[in-house]
């Protein structure tokens, strides 16, 4: 099996270096310009796309797939994790705000909750979950249009990380990676591709 998983286009610069999870936002026009430029590196037809249910993401996949034979199906277990209170806020604001739990998630994230939101052992499950589904699908291809939270989680699983190498991965916005199967583990064979890059690289 070959795995296109792509994270959705951009939400707004408003947004930039925010923590937006949950939040169920449109793209904004860049975002729109960049889900359709996705299409260029999208082979022609694929087995299947999975789509988060969250706004973003679908009008990612609706642009991207445009003209395209690729039947589309939206998986709940494939939204962003929920920052609870902190969704929309900078890290600074948050810090103002709950230092204490800054503390707590910083040397104890495994076990840690956001503020009313989720909590990010339950988060990686539900992700390890939806990526064993994935992988004993019968396609040849199949691409999963979802969001950076997700991807990361699916890489580190895949490819036999520790999820402590969760940030080592940049998820460029609306760009592809790709990965060969092999059983329940991956090779990583692309990395953010899109038209704009020297061999599809970036």
């Amino acid at each position: 099996m070959r795995l296109l998983l792509a994270r959705h286009g951009e939400t707004g610069e408003q947004y930039a270096g925010r923590y937006v999870g949950a939040t169920d936002l449109p793209l904004s026009g860049l975002g729109r310009d960049q889900a359709r430029r996705l299409a260029d590196v999208l082979p022609g037809r694929g087995g299947r796309c999975l789509c988060s249910p969250m706004r973003r993401a679908q009008e990612t996949a609706t642009l991207a797939l445009a003209g395209r034979d690729y039947p589309l199906a939206m998986v709940d277990a494939l939204r962003e994790i929920d920052f609870g209170r902190w969704e929309g806020l900078s890290f600074a604001e948050i810090a103002d705000l709950d230092q204490d739990l800054v503390d707590q998630w910083r040397h104890k994230p495994e076990s840690f909750r956001f503020p009313g939101g989720e909590c990010i052992a339950d988060f990686r499950q539900r992700v390890l979950e939806v990526t064993h589904w994935i992988t004993t699908l019968p396609d040849e291809e199949v691409l999963v249009i979802c969001h950076g939270g997700v991807i990361r989680v699916m890489l580190c699983s895949l490819l036999g990380l520790s999820f402590d190498r969760y940030l080592s991965f940049a998820i460029v916005p609306a760009a592809l990676t790709t990965i060969e199967m092999d059983g329940q583990y991956g090779v990583l064979t692309g990395l953010n591709l899109t038209a704009g890059t020297q061999g599809g690289q970036r």
